[in-house]
């Protein structure tokens, strides 16, 4: 799912451009860091005894 969002940034930055393109890449840019926050959350969880999910 990562590496699909951040192909389609990548095509997304060769389209045409304008607020629509601008809105899209940023909402695709937002999902990426919350995809890797819980990525980083669920290794923490599963790796540190005092964490607890």
């Amino acid at each position: 799912m990562i590496s699909d969002l951040a192909q389609d940034a990548q095509n997304d930055a060769k389209g045409s451009a304008g607020d629509k393109h601008e809105t899209a890449l940023s909402m695709m840019h937002l999902e990426l860091k919350n995809l890797s926050v819980k990525i980083k959350l669920n290794y923490i969880a599963q790796n540190c005894a005092i964490f607890e999910l």
